[in-house]
């Protein structure tokens, strides 16, 4: 009755959240996280691979216990001699009771084994959620930075607008010139084909951000983002590599696996040694005549694969042959795990330096586009340098914005080759 019950909560909690999406303000990064780890497919698909080793390992704990058998037979017979024909009949009920008492610790391994595969299931999920978390960060980045390009989209339209207004008022009196009229017209109609695209722009990147989320699209979604570019205080690299030696999930699902071929190997050396079973039976036999007897019976047997044509011997020795492999792959790993960990560090780092060049040459823009206005206005200026002021103003906005979504996609890289992983994504930066 668990699965039911959990499957019907899931349907309820996906159904109000469908229902609340016409209601719903917004959505901080943590909110999609905990939404993502409840719905997405591949989660609950690894959820059900470790009910499944579960099972096989209390399938294998069985392995320990004795087996009851019951039979039942019935029996007619026939004897004929040239007099007479006489019919017997025979009834037998029994229970035969068989249990291993040793076999050469196979059954012992087997049930390692099963755990261990518990193990490498449970690893094997934070792998698919640190992964998840990852495609999170940078969609919910793309999503947040095309919401707020939409909010900075209408702020340039309104001042196009404004700037249209201006000079559809003073060109008629000869106060500007023809084609810096046209021209302030047609920054007006592009600034309003600019906000379509990035509405547009800002629908797909949430689409995105829903599938990753495992929750379908509304067809009227006003959802807005929560949240902002923050910049978390970066470990240093050579910590960051101490955390990459202990916690990588990679690193951490290959030593179960040399677990697991370990104990693969004593598995294959049982067969060298010899196997110890028991077992007993009672039965009670009736016939029509009403003649009873009862039976009790025990045995032990023992038995010696003395010779199997060198199977045994090779099933071990490639078992050692893969633990070795195994082993090598594990080191094979590290070292790129290493080194992909100082690449993604450095593409952090550059991403981090940029933002931090960006917003002051937005700022630097930004004042100097309010000075050159007041000139203009005051007709200090020209036009044109009046304009170059004001579209470099918008250009270096949007290089800062870009720069804060590029941080935080390199950061989402950062976190993934770091590879450790804690509830809600906080083991190395904090909750965004």
């Amino acid at each position: 009755m668990k699965r039911p019950y959990s499957l019907f909560l899931k349907f309820i909690w996906v159904g109000l959240f469908i229902l609340s999406n016409t209601s719903l303000a917004s959505l901080t990064f943590k909110e999609a996280i905990d939404l993502a780890f409840q719905n997405n497919e591949d989660v609950l698909i690894q959820k059900e691979r470790i009910q499944k080793a579960h099972y096989t390992h209390k399938k294998a704990q069985a392995a320990h216990y004795p087996t009851l058998t019951g039979s039942s037979s019935l029996t007619r017979s026939r004897a004929e001699t040239s007099i007479t024909e006489t019919y017997s009949t025979t009834k037998t009920y029994g229970v035969t009771l068989a249990t291993d008492l040793y076999s050469g610790n196979a059954t012992n391994l087997a049930v390692k084994q099963a755990i261990v595969k518990k193990k490498q299931g449970h690893t094997s999920l934070k792998q698919i959620k640190l992964g998840l978390l990852r495609k999170l960060r940078e969609s919910f980045a793309r999503a947040l930075y095309a919401q707020k390009y939409v909010k900075l989209s209408r702020r340039i339209l309104k001042r196009k607008r404004e700037n249209y207004d201006f000079f559809r008022l003073r060109y008629p009196g000869g106060l500007e010139p023809l084609w810096a009229f046209k021209q302030a017209k047609t920054e007006y109609k592009e600034a309003k084909w600019e906000l379509r695209e990035a509405k547009k722009d800002k629908e797909l990147t949430l689409k995105t951000l829903y599938l990753h989320m495992g929750l379908p699209f509304p067809e009227k979604n006003r959802l807005s983002l929560k949240g902002n570019f923050k910049l978390f205080k970066l470990p240093s690299l050579k910590d960051l590599k101490g955390r990459v030696s202990l916690k990588h999930l990679d690193l951490k699902y290959q030593n179960q696996d040399i677990e697991w071929k370990n104990k693969a190997i004593g598995i294959k050396q049982a067969g060298f040694l010899p196997t110890l079973g028991m077992s007993s039976s009672y039965s009670i036999s009736q016939t029509n005549s009403g003649d009873e007897t009862k039976t009790l019976s025990g045995s032990l047997s023992l038995s010696w694969n003395l010779f199997s044509g060198l199977q045994t011997s090779n099933a071990v020795k490639e078992a050692r042959a893969d633990l070795i492999i195994t082993k090598r792959t594990l080191k094979k790993i590290k070292r790129a795990r290493l080194d992909n960990l100082e690449r993604t560090y450095r593409l952090h780092s550059k991403a981090r330096t940029r933002t931090t060049f960006t917003l002051l040459k937005f700022k630097a823009a930004r004042e100097r586009a309010m000075v050159v206005q007041q000139e203009y206005s005051a007709g200090l200026q020209s036009y044109l340098s009046w304009e170059s002021s004001q579209n470099n103003w918008t250009q270096k906005e949007i290089v800062h914005l870009q720069a804060l979504r590029d941080t935080w996609t390199t950061l989402a890289q950062l976190e993934e080759a770091v590879g450790s992983f804690n509830q809600g994504g906080k083991e190395v930066f904090g909750e965004p």
